[in-house]
């Protein structure tokens, strides 16, 4: 449980990560965005897009 210090601790540090590998995503799909055309760039920053929003998810459902 998140009363647990080590838990609480360990969904910290998983949160934070997350955080940081949705602004690298976020990131990688403006390269794309911006160096990309055509059918390369929509799968590839979309790709980076869906990831994002999915990551955002999961921290809303289970980071504070």
């Amino acid at each position: 449980t998140l009363a647990d210090p080590v838990e609480a601790n360990a969904w910290a540090d998983r949160c934070r990560a997350w955080r940081l590998h949705v602004d690298t995503l976020r990131t990688v799909a403006g390269a794309y965005d911006r160096c990309l055309d055509g059918r390369e760039r929509a799968e590839k920053a979309g790709s980076m897009k869906t990831m994002a929003v999915e990551f955002e998810g999961l921290i809303r459902e289970r980071c504070r």
